[in-house]
């Protein structure tokens, strides 16, 4: 049987009947909650909130049927949507706006883009952690904008694909043929044991024809500097392949990370921050929220593992894990956020920026939000409770 570890260990499936599961109990994604109906019918839902405290519903939705759209849907609580009324989705990082007018109101205040697997829109929302959704409500209302985490969107995608029984099937929004499987996963399919894949009526195909797994005993790993893509760009990867040895052996010896599950669930990330200077964002334990990390630092070849200041309120000490980090190219520098409760409406925000002289970083910047009160805020606006660069 087919090891499903590679999105998370957290998965838990209701199964009947045989093969796939006809049902999925709701599981938590990052940040998204997944289930799947009797008929396969599967949807992922995200929370969004605006400044003012308004909060809208955000959905990705789709049937079983061969090659059916992905509904991504809208659902404001509160002002009411009409035919005509202009929506627009952007994503924190990048430039492209999807936009376009309400044709149909659904019930429960809810309109839909109607996307195909490969549209921008759908590849846009793989890409970020965060977006935002505007209406153009006009009158007196105006227009309100929505943010949205994006974060476990691809894994809320890809286990849709695994209920759906879209496995290595040309329909898959993510698990889709030999490329896409070895981008989520390190897993070896070659000794997979998996159900059949049905294609078309009385006909079968083994899920595993025609994946061209190259040479196993070599792992391309290229740190130079891409120009066309420019420095400071980040790449996610999954598994233990191309993660330098001295990286990885300190998540194993001396943090007791739970490799290779946590990699190949939430993978690390290599950023090209100079010419022949990397750092490495290496995700180490599972967590449904706040995900530990360990950041490495190579330069000429040479690798150093990085701690990082905590605020002067708290202890003003060096730690090596920090939650859920991400380089910020414009500001030379990393956010963190860690919540402290299921309902993500209270907790820290953090933002280190970096040294290039001393190649190490420094506190600038923490937020601090104790008040788990149910109303969700974005963690960029919690009070401020401590700044400045540390000692």
């Amino acid at each position: 049987m087919i090891r499903l570890y590679f999105l998370s260990i957290t998965f838990a499936f209701l199964l009947k009947g045989h093969g796939f599961a006809l049902t999925l109990e709701n599981q938590q994604v990052r940040d998204f909650e997944v289930f799947c109906k009797d008929n396969r019918y599967c949807i992922a839902i995200t929370h969004g909130t605006s400044s003012n405290g308004d909060k809208m519903r955000f959905k990705l939705e789709r049937a079983n049927d061969a090659d059916s759209i992905i509904y991504v849907t809208t659902a404001p609580r509160g002002p009411k949507l009409a035919i005509g009324m202009k929506v627009s989705v952007s994503v924190s990082g990048y430039d492209t706006t999807y936009s376009g007018a309400i044709k149909t109101v659904y019930d429960n205040n809810e309109m839909a883009f109607k996307e195909k697997i490969d549209s921008g829109l759908i590849d846009l929302l793989k890409k970020g952690r965060f977006g935002t959704v505007k209406v153009e409500y006009g009158g007196s209302t105006g227009t309100i904008a929505y943010d949205i985490s994006l974060q476990g969107v691809t894994s809320a995608l890809a286990l849709m694909d695994i209920v759906q029984g879209r496995l290595d099937r040309n329909d898959a929004a993510v698990v889709r043929g030999g490329e896409a499987l070895t981008s989520v996963s390190s897993y070896d399919y070659r000794d997979a044991k998996g159900p059949e894949v049905i294609v078309e009526k009385g006909q079968t195909r083994d899920p595993e024809e025609g994946i061209d797994y190259g040479d196993e005993d070599e792992v391309a790993v290229n740190n130079e500097p891409d120009e066309e893509s420019g420095l400071g760009l980040s790449q996610l990867k999954y598994g233990q392949a191309g993660l330098p040895d001295r990286v990885l052996m300190h998540g194993y010896r001396v943090l007791g990370c739970d490799f290779p599950d946590v990699l190949d669930a939430f993978g690390w990330e290599e950023v090209n921050i100079e010419p022949g200077v990397f750092l490495y964002f290496v995700s180490c334990q599972n967590a449904d929220l706040n995900v530990p990390f360990y950041i490495a630092i190579e330069d000429a070849g040479q690798i150093r593992i990085l701690d990082f200041q905590e605020a002067a309120s708290e202890t003003g000490e060096r730690v090596g894990l920090i939650s859920n980090p991400r380089w910020e190219k414009g500001r030379d520098g990393i956010t963190m956020y860690e919540y402290y409760s299921p309902g993500q409406d209270c907790g820290k925000h953090e933002f280190h920026i970096f040294d290039y002289q001393e190649q190490t970083f420094y506190l600038s910047e923490a937020r601090i939000k104790d008040s788990c009160d149910g109303v969700l805020t974005q963690p960029e606006n919690y009070p401020l409770s401590w700044n400045g660069e540390g000692d």
